[in-house]
């Protein structure tokens, strides 16, 4: 056997051996503790649409509230179906800019918090399932099927009841239709939130995805 041909089976018993002994990739078993409900506060929301593309008109509304909840899977799981979000704790507009309402519901399927990895994660909105309503104009999110909102590194573990988990999500552009009553046609339409996950079940445990 040629010295060339011994060099490659050499070479080739040391990468199989680096690769028996590389570390693991980190294994994703879902959301925990499971079967707890959990609860999602968010302090603050942003829905923004741009319409008509000569002379765009930019219309941003603002929820000082929502809150949504779900239960988590048992045994787990990677996606946990979560209620459709309520702003402004479920009633008037005062807590919405602009005399606002934002509405969401689970008409054409559940709202979904899938882990994607230890620092990421999304939220599912099911078709037509966010709507946001100012004066005569309207826009609906996720008009003609289910949208999925995430960002890298948009997931933090929380470490106590102190320190709960969080989802953050700033300007992600989502599609979205629009009514007769805005100022042209829809251009561009996104969506903002920061959720703090809380274990109703077990306030000290933070929900983490592990």
């Amino acid at each position: 056997m040629s010295p060339t041909r011994r060099l490659g089976t050499v070479a080739v018993a040391a990468l199989l051996s680096m690769a028996l002994t590389a570390t693991p990739a980190i294994a994703l078993n879902g959301i925990t503790p499971a079967g707890h409900t959990a609860k999602f506060i968010s302090t603050g929301a942003a829905f923004t649409a741009t319409f008509g593309e000569k002379a765009p008109v930019k219309i941003t509304v603002g929820c000082s509230s929502s809150i949504t909840g779900g239960t988590i899977p048992n045994p787990l799981a990677l996606t946990m179906s979560i209620e459709a979000p309520t702003f402004n704790n479920g009633g008037g507009s005062t807590e919405c800019a602009s005399s606002a309402t934002v509405e969401a519901n689970e008409v054409n399927g559940k709202w979904a918090l899938t882990e994607n990895a230890l620092t990421q994660g999304t939220i599912t909105i099911p078709e037509a399932g966010l709507r946001v309503n100012i004066g005569s104009c309207s826009w609906t999110y996720a008009p003609t099927g289910a949208a999925n909102l995430t960002q890298a590194n948009n997931w933090t573990n929380g470490t106590s009841a102190m320190a709960p988990s969080q989802l953050k999500l700033a300007n992600v552009t989502v599609s979205a239709r629009g009514t007769g009553g805005c100022p042209g046609a829809l251009v561009s339409a996104t969506v903002s939130f920061i959720y703090t996950v809380i274990d109703q079940t077990e306030p000290e445990a933070p929900v983490k995805f592990t």
